[in-house]
């Protein structure tokens, strides 16, 4: 059985579940400081008061090459999944993978390589919940940028971390 099928398989049906309930839509504007830069993001997620999955596209600028070819701004499309508390004031947990580059890296690489290269972060904080449509979030975000600079070259690893702040309307 492929593997990658199986993987596929349950993203889709996780997403599937996620909005199969009508949950309310959450449009969230993010900017953060990263260690070497700066990243801006707009993101649509959804889910219940616990659990939550979306997509992001951020824009990442680093003092330090992030991406082959001595790529020092990138444009990721995140998949991530989140869970957080039912309350007013949460705390939150989130990861999420850079899901074109995980395809198009399956696709385009020996399948005998044992080692993913797609991006990935991981993110904690908290949201405060103003009203009903409006809230806040604060949190710190730790990145795994995974490259190699050519087929020859040894694989990369750059891990930034980044503070940041952000406001959510819900539809």
């Amino acid at each position: 059985m492929n593997f990658k099928l199986v993987h596929m398989a349950f993203i889709f049906c996780f997403i599937n579940n996620a909005y199969a309930n009508q949950p309310d839509i959450h449009i969230t504007l993010l900017g953060e400081s990263l260690e070497d830069g700066h990243s801006s993001t707009i993101r649509i997620h959804a889910g219940d008061d616990i659990l939550y999955t979306g997509l992001s596209l951020s824009h990442i600028e680093s003092s330090n090459v992030i991406q082959y070819d001595n790529r020092k701004t990138i444009h990721p499309i995140y998949f991530f999944v989140g869970l957080k508390a039912p309350t007013k004031l949460s705390p939150f947990l989130e990861a999420g993978i850079d899901l074109p580059e995980a395809l198009i890296d399956d696709l385009l690489n020996n399948e005998e390589e044992s080692e993913s290269q797609a991006d990935y972060y991981f993110s904690t904080g908290l949201v405060l919940a103003a009203t009903d449509k409006l809230s806040f979030s604060v949190f710190a975000k730790k990145y795994h940028f995974i490259f190699r600079e050519n087929i020859y070259a040894p694989t990369t690893k750059t891990r930034p971390h980044s503070y940041g702040v952000g406001v959510s309307f819900r539809f």
